[in-house]
């Protein structure tokens, strides 16, 4: 008999992750001496594992991010390359240990947050320098913090459900983590005043970039003073982009507690045409009739049998004739192994952390509609060109039947 494995047809996915092999031991032969501190042609059959070993130990950047946050390093190290700062500048500055700061820096030079330039020497990079915005340093910061705690409680949670996914969504890895009946954000909301400042201002991170700020949904189309819900708005940062953009549509932003606070204190705002109302996301939609309700960012974070339960509470206000739900979110693209995009991935994971959530492909969107409202459909999806990764918006309108 000859070779068993000459039967086997290369199929494209085997093919592909072929070439996937190649290319990777070809990037490790370059990145092994940055890993393992040695010349990668003299560790021939120990490149792979070396790799695995760094990749497996990964959580420590998140780790050295969360300790430099806290210090607020990044405040004080100098973003001119005239005039570094030393390890010592950073202990007087921060109170911290040399060695410790040393020591947290190194990981984050290596993974190009931060540039040492001398031995013991720092100076911003263009990455580091993103960490002096506010919101992307309470976003680093919650990741790198509480998501990471929470990543570690998940294979316990796991176990206890035979590998099975809780339907509770206050019995999730982040409520294990942090010893609560609740998901992530009700935690926030409802006994953490400080992660609750922190999550609110990192939502405003997402408008930072085009991926999440550029909505390929027609506002201008609306007609004038049309009614815009923005439904768990949190601090209003969706409603505020847009109504400096099409100042002939009216918001009424909805959340609870500090978020809708934070957005109704800031005095930046009180010239745009938003209200702002306490309402959560489980209460009957208060605004009958609205030409469009939003949810932006939200329903990723349960699972379909509580999506279902906002979306609706929205079906029931809607006016058949005239109003739409935009979902603004992630539609995971068909795609598979190595075409797979991290971004999305990783995402997806953290739904799954904070609440049992998932993110959804455009099949599962339509399903979830259809779970809340049979009279509901998806009439279109609407996408950033060809970025597969940033937020794309569902339209949903009411059947006419």
């Amino acid at each position: 008999m000859g070779d068993s494995s000459a039967a086997i047809p290369m199929t494209r996915s085997s093919a592909a992750q072929a070439s996937d092999l190649n290319a990777l031991l070809g990037i490790l032969n370059k990145a092994i001496p940055n890993v393992i501190g040695a010349d990668a042609s003299s560790y021939e059959e120990s490149r792979i594992e070396a790799w695995l070993f760094v990749e497996s130990a990964a959580y420590v950047v998140p780790a050295a991010i969360s300790v430099v946050l806290e210090l607020r390093v990044p405040h004080h190290v100098s973003t001119d390359i005239e005039y570094p700062t030393s390890v010592e500048q950073l202990a007087a500055a921060t109170g911290a240990s040399a060695s410790l700061l040393e020591r947290m820096m190194r990981i984050l030079t290596k993974r190009m947050i931060f540039e040492e330039v001398e031995p013991k020497v720092y100076v911003h990079n263009a990455i580091s320098k993103v960490l002096l915005v506010p919101s992307v340093e309470a976003w680093v910061g919650l990741s790198s913090d509480d998501n990471l705690k929470a990543a570690a409680a998940l294979l316990p949670l796991l176990k206890e459900n035979n590998f099975e996914i809780p339907e509770d969504d206050g019995n999730c890895a982040f409520s294990k983590a942090f010893q609560t009946p609740l998901n992530q954000f009700q935690y926030y909301f409802d006994v953490d005043p400080e992660r609750s400042r922190r999550a609110t201002l990192s939502m405003a991170a997402f408008n930072s970039t085009s991926m999440f700020r550029d909505f390929p949904f027609p506002f201008d189309h609306l007609p004038a003073h049309a009614v815009v819900v923005d439904v768990g708005g949190g601090g209003g940062h969706v409603s505020v982009e847009l109504a400096r953009k099409y100042n002939h549509l009216k918001f009424v932003v909805q959340d609870l507690g500090d978020s809708i606070a934070s957005g109704a204190a800031n005095k930046e705002y009180a010239v745009l045409p938003i209200t702002w109302q306490e309402h959560g996301l489980f209460e009957p939609q208060a605004v009958q009739g609205a030409d469009a309700y939003i949810i932006r960012h939200v329903l990723h974070g349960f699972q379909d049998k509580i999506a279902s339960q906002i979306i609706g509470h929205i079906a029931k206000a809607m006016n058949p004739a005239t109003s739409r739900i935009l979902i603004i979110d992630c539609v995971v693209p068909d795609a598979f192994g190595s075409d797979s995009i991290p971004f999305v991935n990783a995402t997806d994971i953290l739904a799954l952390l904070g609440g049992n959530g998932k993110q959804r492909d455009a099949k599962a969107w339509d399903e979830l509609v259809k779970m809340a409202d049979k009279r509901l459909e998806v009439v279109k999806v609407w996408h950033q060109g060809h970025l597969a990764s940033a937020d794309a918006v569902i339209e949903i309108r009411m059947a006419i039947m």
